[in-house]
This record gives structure tokens, C-alpha cells and sequence, in this order.
């Protein structure tokens, strides 16, 4: 009699027990399947909000070309310089939101796209990036080249955002006068 009590009540807990795991695991597998819906409604809010951004940079970027290229008058040395900073920085804010555009769409679509891209210049583009931030904290940006002249296959994108990222970084936690260097 005690064990087949003992039987009766170590199947009636695992019963349970596994009626229960299988309640759970259906919640948040549907859990899950909202999240990737929300997910993919952020993906597609941001897709269109990047869009937007874009069209108006488009147009901050034409009237400094119209100032810089003096069609509305002569500008004094200081004018021309502020038009020429705010002209660099549009075009690395656009460089920026064509990068989350191309990134949200690759979200989207679940592709990473590959191809064949120039190593030199992405470590160039990075380094452009980063050149101002370690100029503002008095930190010497170094890069050495070493057999960079190829091509290679992958995600630009990413490696370019992996290697500005590591830049930034490096510049962030070293200290005013010290110097970071990129060996490739």
C-alpha cells in the first residue's frame, strides 16, 4: 500500500509538474511570438523615420551648399568657416543615417548583406570618424597600414561600425595627451 501510494503520488507531482512546463513554455512561446511583432513594428517605425530625417538633411544640405558656394553673398572668414564645419558634419550625420537605413532594412529583410568591399577604405572612413573626437580630447590618433591594399568579403557596414566603435572607445578612456593606434 505505501508504495503504490508513493507510485500514485510521484506520477500525480510529475503529471502536474509537466502540465505546468507545457502551460509555460505555450506562453512565452507566444510571448515570443509578440515580441519579434513589436520588434518588427520598431524596425519598420525606424525604417521610416530614417527615411524622413534623410529627405530633411537633403535640404539642410543643399542651403549650405548654396551659402558655401556664395550664390547669396560673400561670407566673412569666420561665416565660411561655421558653414564649412556645419557642412561636414551633415554630410557625416547623412553618411550616419544611411548606415541605420541600410542596417534597419537588413534587420528587416533577415539578410545580412555580403560582399566585396575595400578594407582600406572602410579603416579610413572609421578613422575620419573617430579623427575629430580624438583631436577634441588632445589624443594622437595613429594608424599603421600593413598590407590593407585588398579586398576582402563580408558586411561593410558592420565592420566599419565595429572598428569606428573600438576607435571611440579607445579615444574615450585614454587619457588628454596620450595617443591610440590602429595597426592594420
Amino acid at each position: 500500500f505505501v508504495i503504490s501510494s508513493v507510485l500514485y503520488l510521484v506520477v500525480f507531482m510529475t503529471s502536474s509538474i509537466s502540465s505546468m512546463l507545457k502551460k509555460k513554455e505555450e506562453s512565452l512561446w507566444q510571448a515570443n511570438i509578440q515580441l519579434k511583432q513589436k520588434d518588427r513594428i520598431k524596425d519598420e517605425y525606424v525604417a521610416r523615420v530614417t527615411h524622413d530625417i534623410k529627405g530633411h538633411l537633403a535640404v539642410i544640405k543643399m542651403s549650405l551648399d548654396v551659402v558655401s558656394k556664395k550664390f547669396v553673398g560673400d561670407l566673412n572668414d569666420k561665416q565660411a568657416q561655421l558653414v564649412e564645419r556645419a557642412d561636414a558634419r551633415t554630410d557625416r550625420l547623412i553618411d550616419f543615417v544611411q548606415s541605420l537605413l541600410k542596417l534597419t532594412k537588413m534587420r528587416l529583410s533577415n539578410k545580412i548583406p555580403m560582399e566585396v568591399f575595400d578594407l582600406a577604405g572602410t579603416i579610413n572612413n572609421s578613422v575620419a570618424e573617430a579623427k575629430e573626437r580624438a583631436d577634441d580630447c588632445n589624443i594622437k590618433l595613429i594608424i599603421i597600414p600593413d598590407n590593407v591594399d585588398q579586398k576582402i568579403f563580408g558586411n561593410q557596414i558592420s565592420i566599419e561600425e565595429i572598428i569606428t566603435n573600438i576607435l571611440l572607445n579607445s579615444i574615450k578612456y585614454t587619457p588628454p595627451g596620450g595617443r591610440v593606434t590602429l595597426t592594420a
